[in-house]
Formats: C-alpha cells, structure tokens, sequence
C-alpha cells in the first residue's frame, strides 16, 4: 500500500540526458533535497516537498527503462512544473491500485467446517479446481516461493506464522484492511495443519511485501532468490507504458511468472475494460466464476455471495446479475470464493464464527499462483511461458454452460483445473504409456488400487443423476423420478489418471439395482435378478439391469470427461408387493471396459471389494432428501437389507450421523426414525433384541435414534431373502438452526467379521423456512365423569395435528378432541407439517376434580334437604353452610365413604346459601341453596 497520503511518479528522462551522481540530503520533516548533474532539474525537484526520488530499476537491461526514475510526492503537491521540464521525456502519475475484494456485511452461513487435515472441500472452490487431486501429484515445494504483494500481513495468523519466508510489509503500517493477510492464506496457507483451512500451494512458501510504489515493488520482489511466482490482487485502470517494459522484463529476464486478478468492475461500470497489471501482455489475467451454490439455486439470507458454480455472473441484491471483469486479454478463470480463518488481529462486523467470506477477483488470482508454485515444484527450471501455457492448456470448459455464453473468447480458455495442470507438468517429466481411466470412490480417493482411503466405498461423486439433461454442469444427485415418457439422466465422470492419451475405444457401462445393503456382482446389475409379478405371473420384475453402454472420448493426461446416460426409470407401483408401497430407492454401478487398462484386481461376487480394489468401478447409493416447505418433500427413503448367501447370515445395522463440533447433531434437530419390516424385525429379535442409543416407541419395530453410532444388533437373516427398512427424518422447530446439510449412513455390517458388506447415505438438505409452534392450549379442569374438549390452535400450513395420551399411544387425529379422564392427566399434541414433516410438540394438562357435590335435593327447599356428595378418596370431609345475605354459618361433618346426607334447614332464614364440600382441608367444590 501507498504511505498514508502521498503518491508517486515516474520520470523518464530524454535519451542522452545524463543526471550524474544523485545525492540526497534528508530534512527534519523527512522530505529530501537532492544534487545532480543537472541543475535546472535539481532546482525543480527542491522546489517541491519530495519524500523519494531514486532510479526506479537500476541493473536492469533495458535502455529505456535505465532512464526512469522514481519520485513521489505529498497528494497535494503541485506537480505540473515536471510535464514542462525540457530533460523530461515522460512524467507519468502511477496510480493507486484498488484492491480487488469486496467484503459481505449480511452473510450469516458458512460452509461446513470441521477440525482436521483441512476437511473443506464441500461447496469450496478447492474442490472444484480437483485440488485434493493435485495434491496426488505434488504438495508443492517451501524452496518454490510466491511473492504475495498485497496491503498487511498479519503476520500471527495461524495459517502464516509458519509460511512466510521473506517479509518485506511495513511493520508500522496501520492499514486495518489485513487483505494480504487473505491473498496470501489462498495461495500457500499453512495446509493440514488443523487449523483455519487449506490452500492450494500446500507446501509453498511466501514472500510478503506491501503493495507500495506498484510495479517497483513487483520488480524488487522478482529479485528475491526462489520467487517464481508473484500474486497481484489489485488492479489500476490505467495503461503504463513503463510498467508494460518492466512487467515484460520480470518474465523474460527474471523468469517470474506474475498473476494478476482482472478487476471487480460491477455490471453499471465497464466490465469488459482493461485493468492493469493483468491485462498486460506478459501478465496471466485471471477472472472470476462461482464457487458455492448450484445453477438456479438462491438462498435470501446469503444473497451476497450468491454464486454459482462456474459461472462468471454472480447475484449481489435480488435478481441484480453482476460481473467481475472480463475481456479477451483474461488467460483463464477460477473460483473467486475466498474463505480464511480471521485470525485474532481482526476487529470486524465481516467475520463470522472466526472466517471471512467474500467474492472477488482478489481471490481467483491466489488460486493461479498457488496452482503455479505447484507446476513450478516439478519443474523449477519451466519458464514462466510455459507454466502459463500449461494453466491454460489444461482448464475445464466452461462456455457450454448457458450462463456463460454471453462471455465466450472472455473467459479465457476455462476454469483452471489443478489436477490436469499438474498432471501434465509430471507427464512432461516422468513420461510413461500405461493408460489408467479411474473414476473417485470419494474425494479423499487418489485413484489408488486398491483404495484404502474410502470408507464408505458407494458415495461416488462421480456417478450423479439429474432429473433433466444438464448433468454436465450441474453435478449435484437427484433421486431419479419415474416417468413413463420421459427419461432421468445419469451422469459418469471418467478421468485420466495416467501419461498416455487414450485411444477413445474404450467403453462406459452403467448398471442400476433396486438400493440395498447387500448386493453381489453380477446377480443383482445385469438382469438376472427378478421377484414375481403378483399381477402377472409370466413377468417377473426386475431386480437390476444394464442402463447403457457409451463410448469414452480421447482424454489427454489428467482430463475428465462427463458421460450422460439416458435412463428410463422403472416403475416403483412394481415392487409395491414387497417395499409396502414406500419410495425404494435405486442404486447404480459404473464400469470402464477397456483394452489398455484392464480391471487391476480380478472381480468378485462382493461389490464392496471389487470397487475398493479397482478404480474401474465405481458405486453410487444414496437418497437425497430435500426438506423443503411449500413443496413435495421427501422426508424418508426405503433400503433393503438383504442376504443372498444360501445359508442364514447374522449381521448388525450402524446408523452413523455426521458430527461437527460446537454444531446441533441431527439426532438432536430432528426425529430420526428407523422402521424395520417384519422379516427384520423377526430376525432382529431372534438375535436377542439387542440395540444402543435408541429411544423407544410404541411400536416395538420403530426406533428413534438417540445418540452417536445406534445400533441394531445381531440381526439373523435367512438365506436368500429381501428385508427392507424406512428411515424418515422429521425436524423439530424448537430446535431450529441455521445449518442446512447433513449426511446420515446406514451401514451394514458382518456380526462375525465386522466387516462393511454395504450400505446406502442419506443427504438432508435442510431450507429456510417461517417457524410455527405447536399450541394445545390452556390447562383445563374438570370434575369426575365430565367431559371436555381441548383444542389445538391452527398453524398457518396445512399440517396433521395428533394427540397422544401420557403413555405415548395416539388417540386421535385431528385439531378437536373430547376426553373423559377419570383421574389427571397430561395430553400431548404433534403437529407434523405436511409440506416438509417438521414437527412441534406441546402438551396440555386435565386436572379431574376427585370430589364434587353432585346434587341438592330439593333445590328450592323449605326445610330438609337431602346434599349427594362424592369423596370417597378424603381421609377427612365436611359440608360447609354459608349465608350470602346473613351472617349463618354451620359445618356439618361427613362420612367419606358414604354417599348423601340429610340436612334439616327449617330454622335458617330465607335466602342464598352457598354449600361448599371441603375435602382434607380444601373446598373442592361448591352449590347454591335456595331456602324459601
């Protein structure tokens, strides 16, 4: 950053005009005086208060660029003498930058963070570049250093204190803006550290140094030994024809790549314009797509950062479509979400939970550079052309995305892709010809063969299904839905994990299989597999099948291809006879066939172990559940738990939910409901009935979880049999939080090996939505025998209102209900949203008055009276007589075990008189007499 309140200039001098030995004399006010061999010109330069004046690039090769000088002045100099001066060739204001970062003040999500090697890969833009991929290949280099010139370091932060080689910041600098500190945790942040997040460069190191005098700085950073790289998240409109020569130089004769962020012009200003340095031909210009939501998806509380993956436009208020700057001078782009850990020098209304989040061009740059720094780790002698040209030549497309198309030959060649980068870089190195196409049984899956990262080997992101035909850019799963005219498409990411560009003869090949723990290849894929049709016995149903087969595409080193798969879904009223009419899921298997890469591991009947052991093969089984109000929400899904051994097998359910700290559990914001079939539960309890962290129902085959890892128990399957279990999810209002994702895991376990033999995962998505709270009303009291009727007030959606008695049986549906308790008792009304299934509960207690007067006979009277009274449950009772327009007074005691006593009132004067049953001390209750 400039010092506070001055700027600087360039002076060319004319060819031939030699100032000789410059001298400097420093002034109590530390303006300076000079002396050069030129008088006329010292004369001008005295004249003015000068903090600086010095030759801007001394050493360097160019003539021309010998001639520039640097001069800097108060903002409020009069400067216009220097354009006049006759040795003057050039005077040339040097801009300020702009610091390309645009800070949100309304965010209140972050993504899902977690302690540990760095687990934030989630709806991150390090995921979307495949840099836990690249970090396969390389883990970067601490000798490859990256200059980060930028505004403050602070140089504590957790994620720097072990990363910064060299620092050149002004340690008085009092810039509260600690955007370097930012940059700089995205280009080499310490990574697996458990601390803050990961960054692209991993093991790079950096060199930090403040954005003052622009271009200068950049120069005397690219002279610093091991600087390969130099990250600029800043940006100035004007074109320099000095700096145009110099960043030249800083590649040509420094061998230095630097990295330019294209600008944050917005959308009412001049996005397609030229901002500098990117933009100068020696420089890589990098622009911004999204990173965080999905095409089409809007979230009104994060309206900020509303952007989507891998599109250039983002949304900022509203419907309001803005852009950072794009043009044909941007070599690529990458994702512009940036997401740091504060750190404890920030004072901030931005950060939220200790992180900062934003979107700008200021941290798609970062990405290039830390992506570089790795290239550069293969390779330290690679010049700065051919790591630039290798970033470009190995991006992902983005222009077929529809958003995207107004921005064609503007976005440079794509969207970086690590992965392919660094790839290439080894290939160039290490070449080889042995072909491995693989697909990612997760993540944290390196095409490794055997994969012994993986633990839940069928959550593939590489197999999706989309209800429509834009898989290609949209990657998130689906539930397929049936149609009987329209297809599904499923979607196979295949990459190239060798040297050797394939030959395109090899094959996809897709299969589906109704879901189910426990499925064996090729039984329950190919065809072969079918339970009777109860409505026609000549045509059994099928269990699983082929979907299709497609060819697979020339892929060069490290590229990807998505294979699009129509899909006719079948129909789910066929297998009504055994899922009891409940919404079973389908799983799906993918498999590479090919000449040149050949199955690692020969195939077995065990799924589980053929994907673990070939990266061929990839599994997917997973329902999604949306929870979403005012729409069709599916709040449950359907597996089988099957046994196709010929013999019985005793095996045990593990429900796993996924925790986080400091963060509500599932468990603990919903109702998680198992519910066993007969066969089961049946088998269950011929295993003894044995379970953990349950909670109890009335239903003894429906368990709620109640805790970390529940279990189900030594559970006995015969052989050859299909069981199913529902498993629902019904959030509470009362419980209500701002996380919106969560993952819950049937597995399915061998009780005598302990060994996965399958499961199916349930991603909830969890939407906003207007809260309602459950009301049974005022407690009510009553007397024996009497009735009443409680009343649930009515929430503003549609919704099922169920009451339940004190020992949790339903005993109504419905808002209404009369009861008539003999003694009291406590009532408990659910109501359950019929849009989404999110659930309140209240309850409401009917307090039976044991005692009562039940009659008065006659009633007016004139002398006796007969009083009919209950309290048989007193130890001790009396009647109490009380005159309402005299002073008579009389207590009659009563027998409690008898039922009436009579009463002579002759005597008592005409009038009211009110006849109170006290019971043990209290008036329980109370009758007028009428005395003529």
């Amino acid at each position: 950053m400039f010092s506070q309140n001055r700027k600087g200039y360039y002076i060319e001098m004319k060819p031939n005009v030699d100032l000789g030995t410059i001298n400097k004399t420093v002034n109590p006010d530390q303006t300076i005086s000079i002396t050069t061999a030129i008088n006329s010109f010292s004369n001008l330069v005295n004249s003015k208060n000068v903090y600086e004046f010095k030759q801007a690039f001394p050493g360097i090769s160019s003539e021309r660029l010998q001639r520039v000088f640097y001069i800097e002045f108060p903002e409020n100099e009069t400067v216009q003498a220097f354009s006049q001066q006759v040795e003057i060739e050039n005077f040339i204001e040097i801009e300020k930058p702009d610091l390309l970062f645009d800070f949100p003040n309304d965010y209140v999500e972050l993504p899902t963070l977690q302690a540990g090697p760095d687990e934030l890969f989630d709806n991150t833009s390090l995921e979307i570049i495949k840099a836990p991929l690249a970090w396969t290949v390389t883990q970067g280099d601490p000798n490859i250093l990256v200059g980060v010139i930028d505004s403050k370091f602070d140089l504590t932060h957790p994620d720097l204190q072990n990363k910064i080689a060299i620092n050149l910041d002004n340690p008085n600098n009092n810039d509260p803006n600690f955007h370097g500190t930012q940059v700089a945790n995205l280009v080499a942040g310490d990574t697996n550290n458990g601390v803050g997040i990961a960054s692209i460069g991993y093991n790079t190191r950096l060199v930090t140094a403040d954005v003052y005098n622009n271009v200068l700085r950049v120069w005397e950073v690219a002279q610093i030994p091991g600087v390969k790289v130099i990250n600029c998240s800043w940006a100035s409109s004007v074109y320099n024809e000095i700096d145009e020569i110099l960043y030249q130089k800083i590649r040509d004769d420094l061998g230095v790549l630097v990295v330019a962020a294209s600008g944050n012009n917005k959308s009412w200003e001049v996005p397609n314009a030229y901002m500098y340095p990117a933009s100068y031909h020696s420089v890589m210009s990098v622009t911004s797509v999204g990173s965080r939501y999905n095409i089409g998806e809007f979230y009104p509380q994060n309206q900020w950062t509303n952007s989507w993956k891998d599109v250039h436009e983002y949304r900022n208020v509203g419907a309001d479509v803005r852009t950072h700057n794009h043009n044909d001078k941007v070599d690529v782009s990458s994702p512009a979400q940036m997401m740091i850990l504060a750190g404890d020098n920030y004072n901030s209304p931005d950060v939220i939970d200790g992180y900062f989040l934003g979107t700008g061009t200021s941290g798609a740059a970062p990405m290039v550079s830390g992506l570089a720094a790795l290239i550069y780790a293969i390779n330290p002698n690679f010049t700065p052309q051919k790591v630039r040209a290798i970033i470009r030549e190995t991006t992902d497309d983005i222009y077929h995305i529809p958003n995207n198309q107004n921005y064609i030959g503007q976005l440079g060649t794509g969207r970086i892709n690590a992965f392919r980068a660094v790839k290439k870089a080894s290939c160039i190195m290490n070449p080889s010809d042995d072909l491995d196409l693989a697909m990612q049984n997760s993540r944290i899956d390196g095409f490794q063969e055997p994969d012994l990262e993986t633990e839940y080997l069928w959550e593939s992101k590489d197999i999706s299904v989309r209800n429509q035909s834009d898989g290609t850019y949209i990657k998130t799963h689906e539930n397929p839905v049936y149609s009987a005219n329209s297809p599904n498409y499923a979607y196979v990411r295949i990459t190239n994990n060798s040297c050797e560009t394939s030959n395109g003869s090899d094959n996809a090949k897709l299969y589906w299989a109704k879901a189910n723990t426990e499925l064996t290849w090729p039984l329950h894929w190919t065809g072969n597999l079918t339970v009777p049709n109860p409505d026609d016995p000549n045509s059994p149903i099928l269990m699983g099948d082929e979907i299709g087969v497609q060819s697979i595409p020339f892929l060069e080193p490290g590229e990807s291809t998505i294979i699009e798969f129509p899909w006719f879904v079948p129909n789910p009223e066929d297998y009504e006879s055994i899922d009891n009419e409940q919404p079973w899921h389908f799983c799906l298997l993918a498999r590479i066939e090919s000449t040149q890469d050949p199955m690692t591991f020969t195939e077995i009947a065990n799924v589980t172990e053929n994907v673990k052991n070939n990266n061929n093969i990839a599994w997917k089984n997973t329902t999604i559940n949306n929870i979403i109000t005012n729409s069709s929400s599916n709040i449950s899904g359907v597996v089988g738990v099957g046994n196709s051994l010929t013999t019985a097998r005793t095996s045990y359910l593990e429900f796993v939910t996924d925790t986080i700290a400091n963060v509500t559990p599932l468990y603990d914001a919903a109702e998680v409901l198992i519910e066993m079939d007969s066969r089961i539960y049946n088998g269950w309890q011929t295993g003894g009935s044995v379970e953990s962290n349950f909670k109890q129902t009335k239903i003894s085959s429906h368990k709620i979880v109640n805790g970390q890892k529940p279990v189900l128990d030594n559970i006995v399957l015969p052989a050859d049999t299909y069981n199913i279990i529902n498993v629902s999810f019904n959030f509470l209002t009362d419980k209500k939080d701002n996380r919106q994702h969560y993952t819950f895991r049937v597995i399915h376990r061998d009780a005598i090996t302990d060994e996965i033999i399958g499961g199916e995962t349930y991603e909830i998505n969890k939407y906003p939505r207007p809260t309602f709270q459950a009301d049974a009303g005022g407690d009510e009291e009553i007397e024996k025998d009497e009735s009443v009727t409680i009343t649930a007030a009515q929430i503003n959606e549609a919704a099922i209102y169920n009451w339940y008695d004190p020992d949790g049986n339903l005993v109504y549906t419905g808002r209404h209900l009369t009861v008539s308790p003999n003694i009291t008792k406590t009532y408990t009304l659910e109501i359950i949203s019929d849009r989404d299934g999110y659930k309140d509960y209240d309850e409401i207690e009917i307090k039976v008055n044991p005692y009562k007067i039940e009659s008065l006979v006659p009633n007016p009277t004139s002398n006796l009276v007969t009083i009919n009274y209950d309290a048989d449950e007193a130890s001790s009772a009396y009647l109490m007589i009380v005159g309402t327009q005299n002073n008579t007074s009389n207590n009659y005691i009563l027998n409690p075990q008898e039922t009436f006593i009579s009463l002579d009132v002759s005597t008592y004067e005409s009038g009211i008189y009110a006849i109170a049953l006290v019971c043990d001390g209290v008036i329980v209750g109370s009758k007028n007499l009428y005395k003529n």
